[in-house]
């Protein structure tokens, strides 16, 4: 069966500090919840949480001017209403998290970045994809993005002039994500959600922060921010 959206997209925005939650129902058939940070002042998250359960990152980058975008996952989530937890070493600031839900889904995987530098556009082609998958993107910069054709901007949110969006379209095109602009530079991350046929335990990851560094994968005993 194709990966499909479940359950209802929620996101905030404002002045975020480490612990602000967002409360989330899960819905019977969900098999991997995803969570979106954006920040505008390169703080990045050291841990989320969903009923208490940890999630794993699986693309992160920053730009230069500390635009960043993360997206992390859990498979199998509790169904319940509880609340994503996010934690993080920085203090209030301009950012938004989201969060969303996919039934028939496997683990995500072919994390992937780019940090577009004073341009009018960013694009991200995400491996692997083929047509019953998803694809997930999130991206933060200074200004009012447009999401390309066929993706579904499902957190279009803002603070203090910064601008967080995130966007998801089916596997049909070919797995690449575009936004538009007037000119910025920006954080953007994506990844592939393959339908649940796949491997479960093929988690790749190609995330960037800055200047080229590479990122390690946070493993969850690291990440754990409570």
């Amino acid at each position: 069966m194709a990966v499909e959206v479940s359950g209802t997209p929620v996101s905030a925005a404002g002045n975020l500090s480490s612990g602000a939650s967002l409360s989330v129902t899960t819905v019977t058939g969900t098999t991997i919840l995803c969570v979106t940070w954006h920040s505008s002042d390169g703080t990045v998250l050291t841990g989320v949480t969903f009923d208490g359960d940890a999630l794993t990152l699986v693309s992160s980058t920053s730009d230069v001017n500390g635009d960043t975008s993360e997206i992390w996952y859990r498979e199998n989530p509790n169904i319940t209403t509880a609340n994503v937890v996010i934690s993080h070493s920085g203090g209030m600031h301009h950012s938004a998290f989201s969060a969303i839900q996919f039934s028939d889904a496997a683990v995500p995987s072919d994390g992937d970045t780019n940090s577009p530098t004073s341009t009018t556009s960013s694009s991200i082609t995400v491996s692997n994809v083929v047509a019953d998958d998803f694809v997930l993107d999130a991206i933060a910069l200074p200004e009012d993005p447009s999401a390309g054709d066929g993706q579904t901007n499902f957190a279009d949110r803002n603070s203090g002039g910064n601008h967080f969006s995130a966007s998801h379209q089916d596997g049909a095109t070919d797995g690449v994500m575009s936004w538009t602009f007037s000119s910025a530079t920006g954080g953007h991350s994506a990844c592939r959600i393959p339908q649940a046929a796949g491997d479960p335990t093929d988690l790749e990851f190609a995330g960037t922060r800055g200047q080229g560094q590479q990122e390690p994968v946070r493993e969850k005993n690291e990440m754990v921010g409570y």
